[in-house]
């Protein structure tokens, strides 16, 4: 690394590779350099009910290292902000921290949104304990007991088979009502997914937690409402935009899926003309904030 970067450096890590001792005392022998980082989520540490051992120790590690060697870190949220400050505390380290919230924009509507006979609601993302799958399945399987099947909306998971989630892998596996009201497609090339979330009622985000937690932004860039746990990140920049229920309060889900799954034509298409008029989060802003740290 010597070698090969000049002096007066600045070195933008976003990935979470190569945060390591070594690569980072290298950049310690040229001068005036800058090492910024940006942490995502403090998940493994904070929640590793969620996590494999380990991934939580590799996290450890990538994080000890930046509190001891970098100049700056960036962080998605507040939330994220307060949870690596927490971590600082006795390391004989303080590291400012910069918010930057991510930018929002996943392109135009797309001219052939996917259409489908009834109504149908999104989940994306990894299918992993953290994203509540098997809550929305609970939720599938209840209507099922309490409605006619005509009348119940279709469930689409969209996202990868992920890890520790062997029960709700089970229940996708051999549920009677996958392939009748829930569909799992799998991972999407992004065309696809734009078709499929532009095409729904609304996006289903019962995430337990999240460091930004974009899907129900890209929901919104493209006039698609959702129904979300109340996550902080969520209820700041998209404020009264989402429909917020409890991830412990079943019956609110259900409630409020149905109420959207009902609404008539006009009453979407104001909903969906507000949201494409809300004001995300842009690109822009973010790297104003990481430029003025360089």
């Amino acid at each position: 690394i010597m070698w090969r970067m000049p002096n007066g450096l600045a070195y933008v890590n976003v990935g979470h590779t190569n945060l390591n001792p070594q690569t980072f005392r290298a950049m310690m022998e040229m001068p005036d350099n800058t090492k910024i980082v940006m942490i995502h989520d403090t998940i493994p540490l904070d929640h590793p009910e969620f996590q494999t051992e380990a991934a939580r120790a590799k996290f450890v590690e990538r994080l000890t290292t930046v509190i001891n060697f970098a100049n700056h870190i960036i962080v998605p949220s507040d939330q994220v902000r307060e949870n690596v400050e927490k971590r600082m505390v006795g390391t004989g380290h303080r590291v400012p921290v910069v918010v930057s919230p991510l930018g929002v924009d996943i392109g135009a509507p797309p001219v052939d949104p996917a259409k489908s006979e009834r109504p149908y609601f999104v989940i994306l993302g990894t299918i992993e304990p953290r994203k509540n799958h098997g809550f929305l399945l609970d939720i599938w399987e209840r209507m099922h007991s309490k409605m006619d099947e005509s009348r119940i909306p279709e469930l689409r998971i969209i996202g990868a088979r992920g890890w520790r989630n062997e029960e709700v892998f089970k229940r996708l596996d051999e549920s009677p009502i996958v392939g009748r009201t829930v569909f799992e497609l799998g991972p999407l090339p992004d065309k696809e997914m734009k078709r499929q979330l532009a095409g729904a009622t609304a996006l289903l985000f019962p995430s337990h937690v999240e460091g930004f937690g974009l899907p129900p932004f890209e929901a919104a860039t493209l006039g698609i409402p959702s129904i979300a746990a109340p996550l902080r990140t969520t209820e700041i920049h998209l404020g009264d935009m989402a429909v917020y229920a409890d991830t412990d309060d079943m019956y609110q889900w259900f409630k409020a899926i149905r109420e959207l799954a009902s609404e008539d034509l006009a009453e979407q298409s104001r909903r969906h003309a507000a949201l494409r008029a809300f004001r995300l989060p842009t690109w822009e802003k973010h790297f104003d904030r990481v430029f003025g740290l360089i």
